[in-house]
């Protein structure tokens, strides 16, 4: 049986599809970003907090056919790896969507990996801090052949935290309800190595410090703070 919360989420959930369905033609669908704003290579810094960027590694990305089409629904993407003075190498991709769908499934990390021949495992969720406040995100191990490769992300829709899936479509309809359409970010960070909490607990540690050293109107964007 459901417990009382899952039906209360479940009430509110139905009554915004409702909404939305009821006003999807009287209301106009506007995004809520309407300006440009600088592209992420000109505003992720390429050294902070100990990290400079390494071009001798790159990160998984989404097969060609995927590649073609987060060419066609993102607005921007970066992808970029680090690498501190301990010699800890992290890759970074994040994908932003000015109007973001249901397509932002296409950068979905697990998606991404499984296209590439991974076997992915979920390893539950965490909390990345930073001297702004602290972000939830999902821990993910991809294994294929010989490369082991601990995963961290989230996904940020409207400027809140969200998960891909059901709470992804709730946060949509938050938006559709007021005739607006949300824009979406998704973080993801990796390392080459074991999975063990010393790996997550580096790429915390990273993401951490570029959250605190990309300017304040991303760091909101991106992951709410």
């Amino acid at each position: 049986m459901l417990r009382y919360r899952d039906n209360i989420e479940v009430l509110i959930f139905l009554a915004l599809v409702l909404a939305a369905l009821s006003g999807f033609v009287l209301v106009p669908k506007e995004p809520v970003l309407t300006k440009r704003i600088a592209s992420l290579q000109e505003v992720v810094p390429r050294a902070f907090a100990g990290w400079r960027e390494d071009t001798g590694l790159q990160p998984v990305l989404p097969s060609p056919d995927l590649l073609r089409t987060i060419h066609k629904i993102y607005d921007d993407t970066l992808t970029r790896t680090y690498r501190d003075g301990s010699g800890n190498r992290v890759m970074l991709v994040i994908a932003f969507g000015q109007r973001q769908s249901d397509l932002l499934q296409a950068h979905q990390p697990e998606v991404c990996y499984f296209a590439q021949g991974f076997i992915v495992e979920t390893r539950g969720t965490t909390l990345v801090r930073s001297a702004f406040g602290r972000v939830p995100g999902k821990r993910l191990y991809a294994v294929k052949g010989l490369r082991t490769e601990p995963v961290l992300y989230w996904l940020a829709v409207g400027g809140k935290i969200t998960d891909f899936g059901w709470q992804q479509k709730l946060a949509q309809l938050r938006f559709g309800v007021r005739g607006k359409v949300p824009f979406g970010y998704v973080v993801r960070a990796s390392l080459i190595g074991p999975d063990k909490p010393a790996s997550y607990s580096i790429l915390n540690r990273f993401l951490g410090s570029l959250l605190d050293a990309v300017p304040p109107r991303l760091r909101h964007r991106m992951a709410g703070l």
